[in-house]
């Protein structure tokens, strides 16, 4: 397993922070913000992250944001966005300027995408209750993202104890929410 942050570039460089770091880092070569730290450090507690100075996200999660390119001023749509790390990673990269429809179907899961957006200074996120099969009550969009809900197979290095609860009929249900979500983005997407 390796362990990532990412720096809240609306606050501070990476460099900047690479200097004031408690820890030893190593760049994420995929993104520019991004950064290895060691397994034995303890980021969640710190008080740079809860000055919002980063947020703590795992290295291959960060390549989402870089790939979707998205530029200030552009409207996205983030359909399965809570707890929030790539919608918040979207927001930075857009110099938080433009607007992000955040969409989930769970509304504690959305309190905590707020609390983080707010913890991360950013005011282009707007937190949406929305159903899979409910048409987004906006659009076009000029980028859609889809992290669809998953069987957490991906992810057992980090969570072993999911595979006790993973069912087969797990997967028809998870099936169904993806293929509806997808439908959400193709109808919702800027031609």
């Amino acid at each position: 397993r390796s362990y990532g942050l990412r720096v809240n570039t609306l606050k501070l460089s990476p460099e900047q922070f690479r200097q004031i770091s408690p820890w030893e880092l190593e760049p994420i070569p995929w993104s520019p913000e991004g950064f290895y730290y060691p397994s034995a450090a303890r980021p969640g507690p710190h008080p740079y992250f809860y000055a919002g100075l980063y947020y703590i996200q795992e290295p291959s999660a960060q390549a989402v944001g870089v790939l979707a390119d998205p530029q200030p001023g552009e409207r996205v749509l983030d359909l399965a966005a809570a707890p929030g790390g790539k919608t918040t990673h979207l927001a930075e990269l857009m110099n938080d300027q433009g607007h992000i429809l955040a969409c989930d179907i769970h509304p504690r899961r959305l309190e905590t995408l707020r609390g983080l957006a707010q913890r991360l200074g950013l005011n282009c996120i707007e937190p949406h209750l929305l159903h899979p099969q409910e048409p987004p009550p906006s659009g076009p969009f000029d980028a859609v993202l889809v992290d669809a809900p998953c069987s957490n197979t991906g992810v057992l290095h980090r969570r072993p104890e999911a595979r006790w609860r993973w069912r087969t009929q797990d997967l028809k249900t998870l099936t169904r929410r993806q293929a509806d979500l997808l439908r959400q983005a193709l109808a919702a997407v800027r031609p």
